[in-house]
């Protein structure tokens, strides 16, 4: 069976992505009877594909990016069918999409609410946007399209809410973590961290992850943080072309010596970085499920996240962590006030890590294991 994989760019700042396509490759190439391609732009990763195929053509602006990558591809395999083709791109005529960014129309709806009137009229009139509004309600309601996959009940329910699609198409297999890789810190290993980093022993620490920093919510979260007594830390990692903004607003609120920007930092470097850390906090704006998510809790952190981010399927559930309305600053202080008790910080990470281990990466391989023998086996529907 010839599958092909559809990706643009995968890069070493893709982080979670990169990380996600990688177990799905891992997972394909366990079957002796796929024949696997890789189809992109530009691939940085070093897991292994049965075929890379480059397809890199000239672009204008980032509209013209994405519509002729999708021209290119269609043609490509007009040319060079394949029994399946997963993509993870909105290309209409593909059999498996993966919607690791969600709906783009939702995105839309969640950024209007933090946005000035002239932010919003732009949103509603960018040809960037329209089209890749287009792009994914074809998709969607293409009949070529077996399955979805998504990584939290959230995105599955957007999806059946704003598409004519069999709800039966879309399916939820979560994201796996490492938890050999990430583990929740001894009291020696934090006392060490914090010495390097010059925060007190006795500081209660947020540690917020992600780059695209207003996607992310930074804003809010520095202004929540501000509130909290001056015992309490925040570390920032990830990058952003505006992050000069953020620092000055740290400096505004009185409290940039307490938030510290790291930086995108190395995945060698991040269990250290979650083990200097008490609590994970990222009131997204909107999000599948991020991964940072998952190797937080699976580094005994609870995690404080947002009504707009698909881990409020599990973290209410599981008492390891908050979950606050986006947009709700002073919420969002109080509760990362909360976690100034000890015994609160003390159940929720146990809860934490306990939660962690049942998304392990084998399980995710197992179920999309299970859904591409499925569509396999059915290959007349295809």
């Amino acid at each position: 069976m010839k599958v092909a994989i559809i990706r643009q760019e995968q890069t070493g700042s893709d982080g979670g992505a990169q990380a996600i396509i990688d177990l799905m490759l891992q997972a394909l190439n366990r079957q002796e009877d796929i024949s696997l391609s890789l189809i992109c732009r530009k691939w940085e990763s070093e897991q292994q594909v049965g075929e890379k195929v480059i397809i890199d053509p000239p672009y204008k602006g980032r509209k013209d990016k994405q519509t002729s990558f999708n021209r290119a591809v269609t043609k490509y395999l007009n040319n060079n069918p394949v029994d399946v083709i997963q993509s993870h791109e909105r290309l209409e005529g593909c059999h498996i999409f993966r919607a690791g960014d969600g709906v783009h129309k939702v995105w839309l709806q969640h950024k209007a609410r933090v946005s000035n009137t002239l932010q919003g009229w732009w949103l509603s009139k960018s040809p960037y946007h329209k089209a890749l509004q287009l792009e994914e309600k074809r998709m969607f309601e293409s009949p070529t399209l077996q399955r979805v996959i998504c990584n939290s009940n959230m995105v599955r329910q957007e999806i059946i809410d704003h598409f004519k699609i069999d709800k039966e198409k879309v399916v939820v297999i979560y994201n796996g973590v490492n938890t050999d890789f990430f583990t929740p810190a001894t009291s020696e290993q934090k006392i060490a961290l914090r010495k390097k980093l010059a925060i007190p022993q006795n500081a209660l620490v947020f540690i917020f992850s992600g780059s695209g920093f207003e996607r992310k919510n930074l804003a809010a979260t520095i202004k929540a943080f501000s509130k909290l007594d001056t015992n309490c830390y925040l570390m920032v990692v990830g990058r952003d072309k505006h992050q000069q903004r953020y620092e000055r607003l740290a400096q505004k609120l009185g409290c940039e010596k307490r938030v510290l920007f790291l930086g995108a930092q190395k995945k060698e470097r991040m269990p250290t970085i979650y083990q200097t850390a008490d609590v994970l906090v990222l009131p997204t704006l909107y999000d599948p499920f991020p991964n940072v998510i998952l190797e937080g809790l699976a580094s005994g952190l609870p995690c404080i996240t947002s009504t707009s981010c698909g881990a409020r399927d599990i973290i209410p559930q599981a008492n390891c962590g908050s979950v606050i309305n986006a947009t709700d600053t002073e919420a969002l202080s109080a509760i990362m006030g909360d976690y100034q008790n000890a015994q609160k910080r003390m159940i929720e990470s146990n809860n934490a890590r306990e939660t962690a281990l049942d998304f392990t990466k084998e399980k995710m391989q197992n179920g999309l294991l299970t859904l591409y023998t499925e569509l396999l086996n059915s290959k007349h529907e295809l």
